[in-house]
């Protein structure tokens, strides 16, 4: 419970900040930053950010060398399925040839309790009044004993000129995304080896164990999600009233894997007693690759209020896209019976196939924030953050629409007439197509309007080394929503025939469809309140210490802390 808060104020932490993240090549952020809501901000967000006008200070006045780590939760929980190292990173900025990288690892598995290895039965002969025991069949385990979620980010910030430029990459792979349990997961991956035995010898002898057949059963549902990003940040210096301009471009892919497959197979020895088995294999074929873009402008000018050096005026824009590119979905189920030789003797087989199309994705968003400073003498900071923006966002749940489905009953002749094909005139086939129309629609456009006032205040007493921030964010959000009714309208076409004969024509005529759709409208409010509080520690040679405390000051495992350390 308490690492599901953790994550929970992570998350919503971030999300006030993703309107300008595109243009931190390292994807890093100060704990500074992300519990001011970019008030207040520090050496590492200068080190990771181009733009030099949104950090104090920027990336072109930092005159020293940095070393950059931290650490949250890195020893959360104590139960043994639980091995989550926290994230961690490292990054730093070199003076002598004005360049910062970094580098983050995050890596969360969880671990099955179930232990790999052989296990027994047991079969008892009495000959005399001796009794022996001997193993009569044996099983050996394979399985995958975890599932991962990893994130490793990178990147690096170099001065060209007058000119920032960035690049940054970001690599996360996660299996078992359904969320199943750990050990089911462990026995949808594995390997169940069972040899079986019989007794060669005869009844008045003691036993003599020889391998009779082995039955072998593999299961594969790696059920992965791979995401790769790259982002290329620039940030160009301009004049008076508007001082500079950052633009950002990111590309990403992302490939989502729910394929999953079980065989069964025997292996007969020679003499076996082995009478026959009917097996059932099955095997799902399902990928979906997304490709995904968005650009990102901000623009810093001159304040429109107040007087303060400190203060300044953001307006930003960024447009979006992801196109999901699904394969075809392919789900095979066969159900076999073998003879006495472990053949085939008897095969139908169910095959279905669905052409499917992506849906697009879109959204594009505007708006402004104006950062107001109020300074109390040496020991007191005052920032203010209201934030005004308009967006509207095509963003559909599912990743695509089915075209149409092709299901194929493949029957391996009748009762006496079987022999493991589907090639004569005893067996039979029957394609069924079903054909979709305008079922492609039935998701909302909505257009939204966040307002939000962030306030954080900044204290530290002169010559302590211990200071507070206390923020908190308040927003409302109206949702607009236009919803037209999603359409499912289907044709069937199908046809049978035997297996000495080629497959006849279907039907290739659409029908024509008369349909009515209607437009929904509605207007939500979404609401949000949220308070943080950062423990900054200043040390002596300028190191100073940030601690985020998400839940309870006096509970160490909640703690997230980051370092920053001047080189001498």
């Amino acid at each position: 419970m308490k690492r599901n808060i953790i994550l929970l104020s992570l998350v919503v932490l971030f999300s006030f900040t993703s309107l300008f993240s595109q243009e931190k090549a390292l994807g890093f952020d100060s704990l500074q930053s992300l519990a001011s809501f970019g008030i207040f901000t520090n050496e590492f967000d200068a080190m990771s950010d181009v733009n030099v006008l949104r950090s104090a200070p920027g990336f072109s006045s930092l005159d020293k060398t940095y070393i950059f780590a931290g650490v949250a939760n890195s020893r959360q929980g104590t139960a043994s399925t639980n091995t989550d190292t926290g994230p961690l990173f490292l990054a730093g900025y070199f003076s002598p040839i004005k360049m910062s990288m970094g580098l983050s690892f995050d890596s969360s598995p969880t671990i099955s309790t179930i232990n790999n290895g052989t296990s027994s039965v047991t079969a008892t002969k009495t000959v005399g009044t001796t009794n022996y025991i001997w193993e009569s069949s044996i099983t050996e385990n394979k399985y995958t004993l975890q599932s991962e979620d990893m994130n490793i980010s990178g990147g690096f910030i170099l001065p060209t000129g007058p000119i920032l430029l960035g690049a940054g990459i970001n690599f996360s792979y996660k299996s078992n995304t359904s969320g199943i349990a750990i050990d089911t997961y462990a026995q949808n991956n594995g390997v169940e080896t069972v040899k079986y035995y019989r007794d060669a010898a005869g009844a008045s002898a003691e036993p003599d164990p020889v391998l009779d057949y082995t039955h072998i059963t593999t299961k594969t549902s790696p059920d992965t999600v791979i995401d790769t990003e790259v982002t290329v940040p620039v940030y160009i210096p301009l004049g008076e009233v508007v001082k500079g301009l950052g633009i950002s471009a990111q590309m990403s892919w992302k490939n989502r894997n729910l394929s999953s497959s079980i065989e069964e197979k025997y292996q007969v020895e020679s003499s076996s007693t082995f009478a026959g088995a009917t097996i059932n294999n099955n095997l799902i074929e399902d990928y979906v690759n997304t490709l995904g873009t968005n650009i990102e402008a901000v623009l810093e000018m001159n304040p429109i209020f107040g007087k303060n050096s400190k203060n300044r005026l953001e307006i930003y824009g960024n447009v979006s896209f992801e196109l999901p590119i699904p394969s075809e979905y392919k789900n095979i189920t066969s159900t076999i019976t073998l003879d006495a030789s472990a053949n085939a003797s008897d095969f139908d087989q169910t095959e279905v196939t669905q052409v499917r199309k992506g849906l697009l994705k879109y959204s594009a968003e505007a708006g402004a924030s104006h950062y107001f400073y109020y300074d109390f003498d040496n020991w007191a900071v005052l920032g203010f953050k209201p934030v005004a923006g308009l967006s509207i966002a095509y963003q559909p749940t599912d990743d695509y629409y089915m075209e149409k489905q092709i299901t194929i009953n493949r029957s391996d002749g009748a009762t006496g007439a079987s022999d493991g094909t589907w090639d004569d005139a005893v067996d039979s086939i029957a394609v069924t197509e079903n054909r979709y129309y305008n079922n492609n629609d039935g998701y909302p456009l909505e257009i939204r309007m966040p307002l939000s006032l962030a306030s954080s205040f900044k204290w530290k007493q002169k010559d302590w080394i211990f200071g507070l921030t206390f923020s908190n964010r308040v927003g409302v959000t109206p949702i607009y929503s236009i919803t037209t009714d999603k359409q499912d309208i289907m044709d069937s076409v199908s046809t049978t025939y035997t297996g000495d004969q080629t497959q006849p024509a279907l039907d290739s005529t659409d029908i024509s469809h008369v349909s009515s759709s209607s437009v929904t409208t509605s207007l939500d409010w979404s609401f949000d309140y949220t308070n943080t509080i950062i423990l900054n520690f200043y040390l002596p040679n300028d190191i100073r210490l940030d601690v985020l405390s998400v839940v309870n000051l006096l509970e160490i495992n909640n703690l997230i802390i980051q370092c920053i350390i001047p080189l001498p």
